[in-house]
């Protein structure tokens, strides 16, 4: 439904017909209020048109559009446009929130390669170490502290095994 239409018909209601409800008189052509006798209203008369009683069905549609019906449709497509609005600014703050979200993943997922890589390089060392103070303190480990750096190894490993995403494949 186009703007304009939507303005004319408020201007048709505030000229203020007369108000609803309507109805058609089942015996005749006539629209009329809900006053009775005297104090009822003729709104409109409708030709008498027998070909598939297309007159009656006429008489009936222009009744069921009283001024008080058309303000209630128009005052309902009010509230669904506002609903509308309202929900299109929740839907742009989701998909703002979703943007965000995204470029953080992306760049967690950077900041947590960089930093798997830089536990592989220490995790190399470390074994280096371990390799190193086995061979040298082979028999005595207790006087080169083979001990602690094995157990720093083990830190490690476990550490990056409990991080390791699927089919990523352990050294």
């Amino acid at each position: 439904m186009s703007d304009d239409i939507i303005k004319r018909l408020r201007e048709a209601i505030a000229a203020g017909p007369t108000p609803g409800p309507w109805h058609h008189k089942e015996w005749g052509s006539e629209i009329v209020d809900d006053g009775v006798g005297s104090s009822q209203v003729l709104i409109a008369k409708v030709a008498i048109n027998t070909y598939r009683d297309q007159g009656r069905h006429n008489a009936t549609y222009i009744a069921a559009a009283s001024p008080d019906n058309i303000a209630a449709l128009l005052d309902r497509l009010d509230k669904a446009e506002r609903e509308c609005e309202r929900l299109a600014g929740e839907l742009k703050t989701a998909n703002t929130q979703a943007e965000h979200f995204e470029r953080e993943w992306y760049l967690r997922g950077d900041e947590n390669e960089r930093l798997r890589a830089a536990l592989d390089i220490a995790r190399d060392y470390v074994a280096a170490n371990v390799a190193y103070l086995r061979q040298r303190y082979r028999g005595r480990e207790q006087f080169g502290r083979v001990h602690e750096a094995e157990g720093d190894l083990a830190a490690i490993d476990a550490a990056m095994a409990a991080d390791q995403p699927s089919g990523r494949r352990e050294k």
